[in-house]
């Protein structure tokens, strides 16, 4: 330990223990101790590195290095609107803003990372801990990272505790510093643990998923056992039931926002996509009204869809609608009318509600009902896309109501993917898959293979965001379930890479001295999402894509992938009000988001109190699309199932039931003699050929959507008419 006379009335001890983890990673173990001190003053300690003078870089290599730090700074943030400069200034970030404590630096002359993360995390804070240009506390345990360019050399390192500035966020002056301090008191100690790695890596890529890889197995977060799935989904959809208003003139629908602590509506407006997500919403309505034959349920899921197939237009659809004014507003920038006509529709919005009315479609076929309306209404929409897509297979951001592009960024071009290909699944018309691969291959090319993944939270700048990520993930991985093409698989895992880096995989404490704070400090905050660069506040949106993440272990045999599966199928049900324990307005509700760390307008373990509809559809979306593949969302179960490929897609058997997805025409089953029922989901006029090995399938019935059966010896064939999903009966 060395002693450091600082003045006649100030001595401090340092002790660095320097250690090695693993080839490549090395710890340092810090402790300070103020061993005598007079002084009402009060200090911080930093520990930095410095590249060397025998690195040569000169300014434009300076512009080229490449940086990461989790849900806050990707590359050089071209996507991002606060300003991040190292060149000219010290930028620093706060741990508990990052979805794992760390700050990688690449630099893409030497393909080499160097990474600087927090070992064995405490960051703990108080109450006080908000708003204040300087706060002197000796309970704050939160530290920082920070960089900084100089004489040509790079500056990376620690400070403890925590300093953020100089650009906070995007409305933050370029000064705004927030400085914690230790009292320089006598006695007091300062105790910190920090892991250094240096690596070598082919690519940026390569680094980021060797870096987080490496410190998700330190952290080593955990999935909550024991969420009663089941008590979720009913409880969420009885809560949706509940939520419909009815507005006058065959008019249904759900508030956009809802006071989650008193129940109050504060805008009654209607929204099918993104948020409001009206027609995702009555989908499961739907879904649940057959299922669990409550026609209440289903006229009300019913009424919701055809005001908005018999209202909205044909092609591109108006998007969003104020009940009150009886006027449509779209994605105007003033509300309430159509104050600047024509008015402007994102594409997202498009996409998620013509998909949410496919889904229903399916739904209504699957009990022998016809919708030829919202079939018609549907393809317009496809129809339109194929007639608009850009020669170099991109789409627009957005558009006027009239087919204009209005805002001509083709970032979002993964966005219309899943649905061209769900709509070529129930067609089996050719040129909605060509279109999808087209729009595939472009926004791979441009986009996705460079790591730049924006734009998809519609309320915020064009910037990187989780949900960009999200949705591309959805979009490759259809793209390779479809064609069967390697290149898509990779392009899948290069999205759920950058998607689950927003991830909290270590858990933020909650103030200590905060009897208010909304988040429940006995839950953990693994599993919470950042949003997009510029805040940090986070949500539960990856709710959506357990399946995702499942499917790819399935297809790679990488155990990391069902690690995230099982976070995001349980961890994010946490904070559901599943029996009024958490104060909310009535069991089902649940807060859009938090904040875990000081944020523009909020503090640690404090959120936006607004409840909106993609809450609830989130989870249940999440949850029966694992549902639907595999007959469980027990992962554990689905792994112990026997398996047939047919057409390499993976049939799982249940008990007495086989559950099969195919996207292929010709389907061909060899059923298991216990096999009774099949659930088949597959594209209309596909050809199936069932087949015991022992003996003969006699009869087949199912609710009517395929054609005569015809026995051929042990091989039983037929034709699905239409639709895509039915549930086959063998006796």
């Amino acid at each position: 330990m060395k002693s450091f006379n600082l003045k006649d009335d100030l001595n401090l001890l340092f002790k660095d223990v320097f250690s090695l983890i693993g080839e490549d990673c090395f710890k340092i173990d810090r402790l300070i101790f103020v061993k005598k001190s007079a002084r009402s003053d009060a200090f911080n300690s930093s520990f930095s590195l410095l590249t060397s003078s025998y690195i040569n870089m000169d300014e434009k290599d300076l512009e080229n290095l490449l940086w990461f730090v989790p849900g806050a700074w990707y590359k050089k943030n071209k996507y991002s609107e606060s300003i991040i400069d190292p060149k000219n200034r010290f930028e620093f970030f706060r741990e508990d803003r990052l979805s794992a404590p760390l700050m990688m630096l690449f630099l893409p002359n030497l393909n080499l990372s160097l990474t600087i993360a927090r070992g064995n995390i405490d960051a703990s804070s108080v109450q006080r801990d908000f708003r204040r240009r300087v706060l002197i506390d000796g309970r704050i345990k939160v530290g920082s990272f920070g960089a900084t360019y100089f004489n040509n050399r790079v500056l990376l390192g620690w400070w403890y505790p925590a300093i953020e500035g100089m650009w906070r966020y995007t409305d933050s002056p370029s000064n705004a510093f927030l400085l914690d301090l230790h009292p320089l008191s006598e006695s007091f100690s300062q105790k910190y643990t920090l892991l250094i790695r240096l690596r070598s890596h082919e690519s940026f890529i390569n680094a980021i998923r060797d870096t987080w890889r490496f410190f998700y197995k330190y952290y080593n977060p955990k999935y909550v056992n024991g969420v009663n799935l089941n008590e979720v989904e009913r409880c969420l959809i009885n809560f949706l039931y509940n939520q419909c208003r009815d507005f006058g003139d065959d008019i249904i629908g759900i508030p956009l926002y809802v006071c989650s602590r008193t129940g109050y509506v504060w805008n009654r407006n209607l929204e099918v996509g993104h948020t409001g997500r009206q027609l995702l919403s009555a989908y499961y309505l739907i879904r649940f009204g057959f299922d669990k034959n409550r026609v209440d349920m289903l006229e009300k899921g019913e009424k919701i869809i055809d005001f908005w197939v018999k209202k909205s237009g044909f092609n591109l659809s108006h998007v969003s609608y104020n009940p009150d004014t009886r006027c449509w507003y779209d994605d105007n920038i003033y509300p309430g009318g159509g104050s600047s006509p024509p008015n402007k529709v994102f594409l997202r919005k498009e996409v998620e509600a013509h998909l949410a009315v496919l889904l229903a479609i399916q739904e209504e076929v699957k009990n022998s009902r016809e919708k030829p309306e919202w079939e018609a209404w549907v393809r317009s929409f496809g129809d339109w896309l194929i007639e608009n897509q850009n020669p170099d297979g991109s789409f627009y951001r957005q558009y006027y109501i009239d087919g204009t592009p209005s805002w001509c960024e083709k970032g979002n071009t993964y966005e219309v993917i899943p649905f061209l290909i769900e709509l070529y699944r129930s067609t089996n018309e050719r040129k909605y898959l060509e279109s999808a691969i087209k729009a595939g291959e472009f926004h791979w090319n441009f986009y996705g293979k460079e790591f730049e993944f924006f734009g998809a939270t519609l309320e915020n700048p064009n910037v990187y965001d989780k949900e960009a990520g999200s949705h591309s993930l959805e979009a490759y991985l259809s793209l390779y379930e479809v064609s069967g093409d390697e290149k898509w698989l990779k392009a899948a895992e290069t999205a759920a890479l950058f998607a689950e880096t927003w991830i909290y995989i270590w858990n933020v404490p909650m103030p200590i001295d905060d009897p208010k704070v909304e988040w429940d400090s006995s839950k953990t905050t693994v599993g919470t999402g950042l949003i997009a660069v510029d805040h940090s506040n986070v949500d539960m949106y990856q709710s959506f894509n357990a399946y995702e993440y499942f499917r790819l272990y399935q297809i790679t045999n990488d155990p990391h992938y069902l690690d995230i599966a099982r976070i995001l199928l349980n961890n994010t049900k946490q904070m559901i009000d599943l029996d009024g324990k958490l104060n909310l307005a009535e069991p089902g509700f649940q807060q859009e988001g938090w904040c875990f760390s000081v944020d523009r307008k909020l503090k640690r373990g404090y959120g936006v109190s607004v409840w909106l509809p993609w809450v609830p559809v989130s989870h249940l979306h999440g949850i029966f699309k694992i549902k639907d593949s595999y007959g469980t969302t027990d992962f554990d179960l689905v792994m112990t199932f026997p398996k047939r490929i047919i057409h390499g897609i993976i049939g799982n058997i249940i008990n007495t039931s086989l559950f099969i997805k195919s996207y292929k025409p010709i389907i061909n089953i060899s059923i298991p003699h216990k096999i009774k029922k099949i659930f088949l989901d597959c594209p209309p006029f596909s050809e199936v050929f069932l087949q015991r090995k022992t003996t003969s399938v006699s009869r087949v019935q199912d609710n009517g959507s395929v054609i005569p059966f015809t026995n051929k010896g042990k091989v039983l064939y037929f034709r699905v008419l239409k639709g895509t999903k039915h549930i086959i009966e063998i006796t």
